[in-house]
């Protein structure tokens, strides 16, 4: 006799009670997205979020709603170190991933390299908070500043979690855009799904128009796993 599958899956993330699960859920219409995202927009604070399958496929959707608002820029920079998946929803986009090294402190953006990498053609600079823990934000959001270039975090392995010393900021909240995933492995795992945060109602506006599209219907299709 096999061994069941659910006792051969390795560790997914937090135990969340079911009862739990059930006191948070049971008086939403579950046939309406927005009523879903209810609690979600109460505890990030924001009101710009879209629920879809993937962390990966929130960072794709953020990456062409981006390139279309600066179609003339087409570098994304991001740590040499990080999640593979980051660097095929760059690809997938249409853009150009540029690697830069992590520093040993934070595993963060190593300032120095990124200083020789951003230029006129960067669309976007990805912070990724690797293993949930927080990176220097603050000093890349400097280097933005004057090139018109976005600031995204991947949040995907630190929902909830906050700034050191800044217990009210939550981490993805201070980019432009961030994005969790709540795959098997995560913080909090629903076994598959990601979150895109957007902090500009016009992004969020032009996100929306991909998000309904039957283009994103199609793409998602190849993003079957999650970050």
């Amino acid at each position: 006799m096999g061994i069941p599958l659910l006792y051969s899956l390795p560790p997914a993330g937090q135990k969340i009670p079911l009862l739990k699960i059930w006191d948070d859920f049971k008086g939403i219409n579950k046939n309406s997205i927005e009523e879903l995202l209810v609690p979600l927009r109460n505890y990030l604070g924001t009101k710009y979020l879209i629920y879809l399958n993937s962390g990966r496929t929130s960072l794709w959707l953020l990456l062409k709603t981006l390139s279309k608002i600066h179609p003339g820029k087409k570098e994304v920079i991001l740590p040499a170190y990080t999640c593979p998946a980051i660097a095929s929803a760059v690809l997938k986009a249409g853009l150009v991933p540029i690697l830069c090294d992590n520093n040993l402190e934070d595993f963060g953006l190593l300032i120095s390299d990124l200083e020789s990498k951003i230029n006129d053609s960067t669309l976007a600079i990805i912070v990724v908070h690797l293993f949930g823990y927080p990176a220097n934000l603050h000093e890349v959001k400097k280097k933005c500043e004057k090139l018109d270039t976005f600031v995204i975090e991947d949040s995907a392995q630190s929902f909830g979690n906050t700034f050191l010393n800044q217990a009210d900021k939550k981490l993805g909240l201070e980019g432009d855009a961030g994005f969790y995933s709540f795959g098997r492995g995560k913080p909090i795992t629903l076994l598959h799904g990601g979150l895109l945060v957007i902090k500009s109602e016009k992004i969020y506006e032009e996100a929306l128009k991909i998000y309904q599209s039957s283009v994103l219907s199609k793409i998602t299709q190849n993003f079957r796993g999650t970050l």
